[in-house]
C-alpha cells in the first residue's frame, strides 16, 4: 500500500471511499477495526465518516505486516504507540530482536564463478546437488548464494581428505536437526519464561528493556552453546581413548 498523496479534506469518507482511496477492501477495515488496530470512525446520523488519521493507521499497519508482524502483533504495536512510544522508536526495538544471529555475508556466485572455485561442482554434479539439499548452497535466479561460506568451506575439506561426498551432506543434515532442536528449545525457553518475566518488571517499557537484554543473551547462548560442545567433544574423546583409535589403524595398515 502506497500512502495516498491527496485525502479529502472534506467531513471525511465513507468506509467504501477508505476502501477505494487505500485498496484495502471493506471487509478488511472491519476486521481491522475488530482487533483495535484501526480507530472507530466519526458518526455522524447513521453514516462513519473516516479522516487521514484513519489513512495514516492504514499505512502504518501495511508497513508492520511487511516486517512480519500478526494482527496480534499489531494490537500491540498500537498499544504501545497510543500509550506515548513513536513507531520509528518500536520498529528501532523490533530490529534489534529480530536481527540475524549470524554476523555472516551471503556470498553471491554465477554459475560459472561457483564451479571455477569448486570445480568438483563441474565434475561431480550429485555433489552440487547435495550441497543444494543441505543449504550450503541455494538457487538464486540463475547463479547461487552461498549463506555461509565457513559451512560450505567445511563440507569442500571434508570431501579433499577423502570423506565421501555423500556422508558430508548426511553429516550436514543431521548437524542441522540437532541445531535446529537446541534452537527451538531456547526459543521455548524465551517464550516461557524470559519474555514474561521482563514484560511483568516494567509493563510500559518491557519492549525496550527486552531488546537490551537480548543484545546481552546472544552472545551468552553462542558462549554456552560453544562451551558445551566442547565439553562434549572433551568426554568423547576420553571415552573413546586416542590410543585405542591408533591401534584400530595400524591394524587396518
Amino acid at each position: 500500500m502506497e500512502r495516498p498523496s491527496e485525502v479529502p479534506d472534506s467531513k471525511g469518507m465513507t468506509i467504501d471511499e477508505l476502501s477505494s482511496l487505500t485498496g484495502a477492501s471493506v471487509r478488511t477495515l472491519r476486521l481491522y477495526q475488530t482487533k483495535s488496530i484501526l480507530p472507530p470512525p466519526e458518526i455522524v446520523g447513521r453514516v462513519g465518516y473516516y479522516t487521514e488519521t484513519h489513512v495514516n493507521r492504514l499505512y502504518t499497519i501495511n508497513r508492520l505486516q511487511k516486517r512480519g508482524f500478526s494482527l496480534a502483533g499489531i494490537a500491540e504495536v498500537v498499544r504501545m504507540w497510543e500509550s506515548g512510544q513513536g513507531i520509528d522508536e518500536l520498529l528501532g526495538y523490533e530490529r534489534v530482536l529480530a536481527s540475524p544471529w549470524s554476523d555472516e555475508e551471503p556470498t553471491e556466485f554465477t554459475a560459472e564463478e561457483l564451479v571455477a572455485r569448486y570445480p568438483d561442482f563441474g565434475k561431480f554434479p550429485e555433489r552440487l546437488e547435495g550441497a543444494l539439499a543441505t543449504g550450503a548452497i541455494e538457487r538464486n535466479g540463475d547463479g547461487y548464494r552461498v549463506p555461509s561460506m565457513n559451512l560450505l568451506e567445511f563440507g569442500v575439506v571434508l570431501v579433499g581428505k577423502g570423506v565421501p561426498s555423500e556422508v558430508v551432506i548426511q553429516e550436514l543434515l543431521d548437524l542441522q536437526a540437532d541445531l535446529g532442536r537446541i534452537a527451538v528449545r531456547f526459543i521455548n525457553l524465551f517464550r516461557s519464561h524470559i519474555l514474561p518475566q521482563v514484560a511483568a518488571e516494567d509493563p510500559m517499557n518491557w519492549l525496550s528493556n527486552l531488546a537490551a537484554f537480548s543484545k546481552t543473551f546472544r552472545p551468552a547462548v553462542r558462549t554456552l552453546v560453544v562451551s558445551a560442545f566442547t565439553q562434549a567433544m572433551d568426554k568423547e574423546i576420553r571415552k573413546a581413548r586416542f590410543g585405542r583409535i591408533l591401534e584400530g589403524q595400524k591394524r587396518e595398515d
